[in-house]
């Protein structure tokens, strides 16, 4: 061999450790994450914080929202519900809704569900007190169901609905969800 294919041959067993190195380096101390919150602002409020719990780790951390634009509203309704019925036949997806509420899965985010308290203004006095409970025995005399039972319970004002409205920037028309 000659000093030049020495020199080159050293060079390039250099670089080959120098790789193995990152990649074990790499390989032990990478940490990958898809949590998308760490783009968000660090101070936030309350509503925000809630967003992102759920972002987290409730079920908009699952969830897939498709949105369709550029036509008129029947077009986007036909197209819509074809594309449902088409996703209804992926078993990749476990729920397909389509401006459908399904009664048996209505829960309160837990984050909402623990501070709604801190994020709406609430008479407590006598008077405030006697005409909740008033609004909520005339909501059971029309037959709310045990989600409303339960809700009640934690819930005399109903606050976590109003809240959850506020929240949710949709309408429903016709079954069909429209921002």
């Amino acid at each position: 061999m000659s000093v030049t294919s020495k020199s080159k041959f050293g060079t390039s067993l250099f670089w080959v450790a120098i790789a193995i190195i990152a990649a074990t380096v790499l390989w032990f101390r990478l940490q990958l994450s898809f949590d998308l919150s760490v783009f968000f602002p660090q101070k936030t409020s309350l509503s925000h914080d809630i967003l992102l719990e759920q972002m987290k780790d409730g079920p908009g951390s699952r969830l897939l929202v498709i949105g369709l634009s550029g036509a008129d509203p029947e077009s986007l309704a036909e197209a819509s519900n074809g594309l449902k019925e088409s996703l209804l036949g992926d078993e990749t997806f476990i729920n397909v809704l389509n401006g459908e509420v399904e009664l048996d899965n209505l829960q309160v985010p837990a984050p909402l569900d623990e501070y709604f308290l801190l994020l709406a203004d609430i008479d407590y006095s006598q008077t405030g007190l006697h005409s909740a409970f008033e609004a909520r025995q005339r909501d059971l005399a029309f037959g709310g169901g045990a989600g409303l039972l339960e809700l009640m319970a934690r819930d005399p004002f109903l606050k976590t609905i109003d809240i959850l409205e506020r929240l949710a920037p949709v309408s429903n028309k016709e079954g069909i969800w429209y921002a």
